[in-house]
């Protein structure tokens, strides 16, 4: 008996091996499921589950309190109604869908819509890379020099003449295009109330020509008993003709009737914009120009000038540092007595962390308030 059970252990001692062997080569099967791939047709779910548009966008009372205007929608329509507050009576305008930032009257007869946008101003044209970008006025200025200097082409005049004129081109060579600014560019739309018709505003303004963005809305005045639009636009063009800077800023004053306008000449003697920028602009009541803000990028330095004794005085200048971040204030009106400047500046970073701008009353003899925040 013992022999036997002997003979079994080695027995299942020599298959343990070819057992164990088998065990190694049996296939495994992992199990698991697919995930479901998203269906790529569902559309996301409607604003509306998660927020409410409001009813009314923007509203506006007249000035003389009859009758206000609201921008609304109805029946997925954009509309303008006015609603006449003696009467009851009301009047729609279907809209575009362009974005609104405010509305507001001018006069009894037209409204405009507005869509605001902030920018900064500088004097590098637009549409290249900034690595490439050099003053607009490089060319320009070396076209006036042509101009203006002799030449001696014709034996009229010595050589050494004509080499000064090409020294004097280089010296004066502006630097590198800077950001100095910032400023609103508005889209504005007029409509005419009476014809329900509008125009764009700064579109064929100066007829068949370049069109125009408004900076910063303009203001209603009374010119000879009718109401004009007074205030700053930008040239939308990028290439210089016959030396002239492109981009420039210029005062205009339009009709609302036609969108037709004409240059404001402020009597500073710059129109060409040769070695500066003019770009804003304070108005007394009948749309004359009082105050207006300069850049001079041949020596990077802002100024805000008063005029004073039929002469544009300077009343506060800052050098322009592009490594400090230095910025031009923004001309935002008249002060609380009616005769110092109110104007929008960066601070200084401080204690309180980075700067910020901070309203300020800048007095006619260039003392300047402490914050009025």
């Amino acid at each position: 008996m013992r022999n036997c059970l002997t003979a079994l252990a080695i027995a299942l001692w020599l298959a343990a091996p070819a057992a164990m062997a088998q065990t190694n080569t049996t296939e495994v099967i992992v199990k698991g499921s697919l995930r479901p791939k998203p269906a790529s047709e569902v559309p996301p779910p409607p604003l509306e589950v998660f927020t409410q548009s409001p009813r009314i966008e923007q509203i506006t009372l007249s000035d003389d309190g009859s009758r206000f205007a609201f921008v609304t929608r109805k029946g997925g329509q954009h509309l303008l109604t006015i609603y006449n507050v003696v009467d009851g009576s009301d009047k729609t305008i279907r809209l575009s869908e362009d974005p609104i930032s405010g509305i507001s009257w001018l006069g009894n007869d037209h409204i405009i819509l507005s869509a605001t946008d902030t920018a900064v101003r500088s004097t590098c044209p637009s549409g290249m890379d900034k690595a490439f970008k050099t003053a607009q006025a490089v060319s320009d200025l070396a076209f006036r020099i042509e101009e203006e200097a002799p030449s001696y082409s014709n034996g009229q005049n010595k050589p050494h003449e004509g080499i000064t004129g090409l020294l004097i081109s280089h010296a004066i060579t502006p630097p590198a295009c800077a950001d100095y600014g910032v400023r609103s560019h508005d889209a504005g739309t007029i409509v005419d109330l009476r014809t329900k018709q509008s125009i764009s505003l700064g579109e064929k303004m100066a007829g068949d020509y370049y069109d125009h963005m408004p900076l910063g809305l303009p203001k209603a005045v009374t010119v000879d008993g009718k109401m004009q639009l007074v205030g700053p636009f930008l040239e939308l063009r990028d290439k210089s003709i016959a030396g002239q800077v492109a981009q420039r800023v210029y005062l205009w004053r339009v009709d609302p009737d036609t969108g037709r306008g004409r240059i404001v000449d402020d009597k500073g003697g710059d129109l060409d914009r040769i070695g500066s920028y003019v770009d804003d602009w304070l108005t007394d009541a009948s749309g004359q120009p009082t105050v207006r803000a300069t850049y001079t990028y041949l020596d990077e330095t802002f100024r805000i000038e008063m005029r004073k004794d039929g002469k544009w005085t300077p009343i506060l200048t800052r050098k322009i540092d592009a490594k400090a971040h230095t910025f031009a204030p923004f001309l935002a009106g008249l002060g609380r007595d009616g005769q110092s400047l109110l104007i929008l500046d960066a601070a200084d970073p401080g204690a309180d962390g980075p700067r910020r701008f901070r309203y300020y009353e800048l007095a006619a003899d260039g003392k300047l308030s402490a914050p009025l925040d």
